[in-house]
């Protein structure tokens, strides 16, 4: 049966005669991805405890019983995540729920390993190196082994990470089978998309993100109709006013224009590595105020008593301090203004101690190269950081193990990364090259200068990216030097 979508996506490259044909990949691929979980993950049961200490979770009870109102007043997160995990719970009673994500998320990690071949295809890699770097994305250590503090591997954890990534992907398909076909839907969805990932993740934000994805689409419209730029228009208009929606629903409701009311206590981690002599001292100045001595992400129950607040709001999903689960209510009204002092008290110390942004970013850059959360060059003192209760020695390369993990795997993912966007960058003729690239620069970016822990995770978001990139490289690189070989032998004296 013919898929005029599979046209469209596999148009741009068709394989040769002698490369492997389109169908025989994706075949391959999909066997190898069944046969590789069954080995790796048998008796590796789906995981569902994120909802009880997941902090970007709503309380799972409020989730089922009163999913719209939870939705509504929720500031911690954009809605889309706890949207889904709602409706399914909602819908289907626990265990049904735990087999319906298990499945999601296992189609989840296909349709990444699946994309990466398509994309690879349509960066102009040839079949072959399409097939092996989607091949070796099977066997990528971050989607298959468990994560810094146990968690399970993210296709076995109810978390964002895998349906960001497979959104990101969809983006990137849909602007190839656009230029491929030049079929506005396909552009209307690269739009939808862009939205949909700021629905989900607040290091997407909804200017900062969508307004540029909105620019490249614009851009990319050049030879349709009239009607058709129209349509268009219209919507990228909705996608806009929808990813504006969540903050636009947090300044009228709580009287700040964020989408997250984590971000204040997110960017405090740029001060890990002052000491606690520091910031007393920084307190006694007037420079900040004594919260810079509570860990961020205490408890609602610490700030209620730091703020001496005692007011209740008479709304249960802003006032209780903790979830059905037992776990804190990260959703709690006096998070929204204990994060906000965070980020006043944030940019006074970094403009005191302006050392702690040059730290902080280089360790962000290494953490964002490796595959292990909070790996700190610097020690942090005798101070516990919130929830992150460990004390991590400065890194130490003392046996082959360290070494690859701690030194060679960064700067190998260094140079790959350097390498791809150097590629993008030269085909930014094309819009879907262009893309990347604008995801690339954000992500590195973004995930340096808003982060320091989990800088690793932002990266992960863009794997399929590199691994695309790489196929692309190694075709350039094998075909130029067979051109180069065969000038050689064609001025070679017989």
């Amino acid at each position: 049966m013919k898929i005029p979508a599979m046209d469209e996506l596999f148009f741009y490259r068709k394989p040769g005669p002698d490369a492997v044909s389109h169908t025989r990949a994706v075949a391959v691929l999909t066997g190898l991805f069944i046969a590789t979980r069954l080995l790796v993950f048998t008796g590796f049961p789906f995981s569902m405890n994120f909802l009880d200490i997941g902090m970007q979770l709503l309380d799972p009870v409020e989730l089922k019983e009163h999913l719209f109102k939870a939705l509504f007043y929720e500031h911690i997160q954009p809605p889309l995540f706890n949207a889904v995990v709602g409706g399914v719970l909602r819908w289907a009673d626990g265990g049904t729920a735990l087999e319906i994500f298990a499945f999601l998320y296992s189609l989840t990690g296909l349709l990444l390993v699946l994309g990466v071949y398509a994309l690879a295809v349509n960066l102009g890699a040839g079949s072959g190196w399409s097939l092996v770097a989607a091949g070796v994305y099977v066997f990528w250590p971050p989607n298959i082994l468990e994560q810094l503090f146990n968690h399970p591997p993210p296709e076995k954890w109810l978390s964002y990470d895998y349906p960001v990534m497979l959104l990101l992907l969809a983006m990137a398909l849909c602007m190839a089978m656009f230029r491929n076909s030049r079929r506005p839907g396909w552009l209307a969805g690269f739009l939808l998309f862009s939205a949909a990932i700021v629905w989900t993740r607040p290091f997407f934000h909804s200017l900062f993100w969508f307004v540029p994805s909105m620019i490249l689409a614009f851009g990319a419209m050049k030879g349709l109709g009239k009607k058709e730029r129209a349509g268009l228009v219209a919507v990228a208009t909705l996608a806009l006013a929808l990813s504006v929606a969540p903050a636009a629903k947090n300044w009228i409701l709580y009287g700040w224009f964020t989408d997250s009311s984590f971000k204040g206590m997110n960017i405090a981690s740029r001060t890990l590595f002052l000491t606690p002599e520091n910031l007393k001292e920084e307190v006694k100045k007037g420079t900040v105020t004594p919260l810079a001595l509570v860990p961020r992400f205490s408890e609602p129950e610490v700030y209620l008593d730091y703020f001496g607040e005692d007011t209740l709001t008479g709304n249960r999903f802003l006032d209780s301090v903790d979830k059905s689960t037992g776990h804190p209510n990260w959703n709690h009204f006096i998070m929204i203004r204990a994060s906000r002092e965070y980020g006043v008290n944030t940019r006074a110390l970094l403009k005191a101690h302006p050392m702690e942004l040059v730290k902080t970013t280089l360790n962000g850059i290494y953490i964002f190269f490796g595959f292990q959360s909070h790996q700190y060059l610097w020690p942090l003192g005798s101070r516990p950081w919130g929830f992150w209760n460990v004390d991590f020695a400065p890194v130490r390369i003392s046996d082959l193990g360290s070494f690859l993990r701690l030194a060679a795997v960064p700067v190998i993912l260094a140079v790959i990364f350097f390498t791809v966007m150097h590629q993008m960058y030269a085909g930014r003729r094309d819009p879907l090259f262009v893309f990347i690239l604008f995801l690339m620069a954000y992500t590195f970016i973004v995930a340096n200068l808003a982060e320091l822990g989990h800088n690793n995770l932002f990266r992960k978001q863009i794997d399929p990216m590199l691994f695309a990139g790489v196929a692309l490289w190694f075709t350039r690189f094998y075909r130029d030097r067979g051109a180069a070989q065969s000038l050689q032998r064609s001025h070679s004296p017989d």
